[in-house]
């Protein structure tokens, strides 16, 4: 593993949250923009689902999956290495099996870690869409009083 790998596993988080709210705020922005030129803001609501339809897309595609397993493959290599360096260091006279089974226990928790980051952005932008999808239309309300 080289220092390369790290920094890329490091930005890889960064770079899918960029995308991901990169494009629905874009979508936001052209949806507003359209709801206010046409004066109706049903456009913003249609937005939202189109927000929920890009959730679903980002799932769908396996987008998550290339983003999280850039960084996991990299933590894996170094919890690995991390503990097989720790018991040179210190040797806890755990067996060979003991310390695989460690090894396995940490690398999933890292594993569940980084699934879930990446499943609250997506949660986090499925709400987003579908407050938007059932709201936004009532601003037509507050403009008709």
């Amino acid at each position: 593993m080289n220092y390369e790998d790290i920094v890329d596993s490091l930005t890889a988080y960064k770079k899918y949250q960029f995308i991901a709210w990169g494009i629905v705020l874009i979508l936001i922005l052209i949806g507003i923009s359209l709801s206010i030129y046409e004066k109706n803001w049903v456009i913003l609501a249609r937005v939202g689902a189109l927000i929920v339809v890009v959730s679903l897309f980002l799932e769908g595609t396996g987008i998550i999956q290339y983003f999280s397993n850039k960084i996991i493959k990299v933590l894996k290599n170094l919890i690995h290495e991390n503990i097989l360096l720790q018991e040179k260091i210190n040797p806890s006279n755990l067996k060979e099996e003991a310390l695989s089974l460690e090894i396995e226990k940490r690398q999933t928790l890292v594993e569940k870690v980084i699934y879930d980051k990446f499943k609250k952005t997506e949660f986090s932008i499925a709400t987003l869409g579908t407050i938007l999808w059932g709201f936004a239309d009532l601003v037509n309300v507050v403009y008709k009083s």
